[in-house]
């Protein structure tokens, strides 16, 4: 007997708008009116005019190091800015 071991489709749907919503929150989507890219994270958004970001599944790691990786910049920028006063 073979299990499907997969995640219901839910939750990859539910996973798929954590992190759209995440990236969201972060900034708006910047797209160039033609593509449904965004240019500031190069994740895809919902539409060319960009409302949301809705990263595909190859897109979901890469999106969330991205959000990562600005986490550490700020956080780098805020103590050297606290360091300089």
């Amino acid at each position: 007997m073979t299990e499907n071991l997969s995640p219901p489709a839910q939750v990859e749907e539910q996973v798929d708008s954590a992190v759209g919503a995440r990236l969201d929150a972060h900034h708006a989507p910047e797209t160039n009116g033609r593509m449904a890219v965004c240019r500031r994270c190069g994740t895809q958004t919902d539409t060319p005019e960009g409302n949301h970001h809705v990263p595909s599944e190859r897109q979901q790691v890469r999106s969330s190091e991205w959000l990562v990786a600005q986490e550490r910049a700020s956080r780098i920028d805020s103590a050297r800015y606290f360091l300089t006063k």
